[in-house]
């Protein structure tokens, strides 16, 4: 089962859009890639990101792709404006927001969603 994982994730990761890939960003060299863990019982499926004090939130980084528990997965969270600190939500099936969270992305490497 996790050799089916691992390369059922591989394509995922293969196909993503930029938003997960390591993409040009901020030029500052800080990487603001984190590694969202699901340690929940709950499938997630939208993650956002957004800069405190906004209103906006990016959008979903997921795309097509549902996050189930017990998974992880890489994500690009630069805005290309050298922000480190964002809000982090991530929203199951149902749309509830079950996780809120900010984080520094700049020294921070992960975020794990748990019950």
């Amino acid at each position: 089962m996790n050799i089916f994982r691992s390369i059922v994730l591989g394509a995922v990761m293969i196909a993503a859009p930029m938003s997960m890939a390591n993409a040009a960003g901020s030029g500052d060299g800080y990487s603001r890639n984190i590694t969202v863990y699901n340690n929940s019982d709950y499938r997630v499926y939208r993650i956002y990101y957004g800069v405190p004090g906004m209103e906006y939130y990016s959008r979903d980084l997921l795309s097509d792709y549902v996050l189930n528990a017990d998974y992880h997965i890489r994500l690009n969270v630069d805005n290309g404006r050298g922000d480190c600190v964002y809000n982090l939500r991530a929203v199951t099936e149902s749309g509830d927001t079950y996780w809120e969270r900010t984080l520094n992305v700049c020294r921070e490497r992960s975020w794990t969603l748990t019950n």
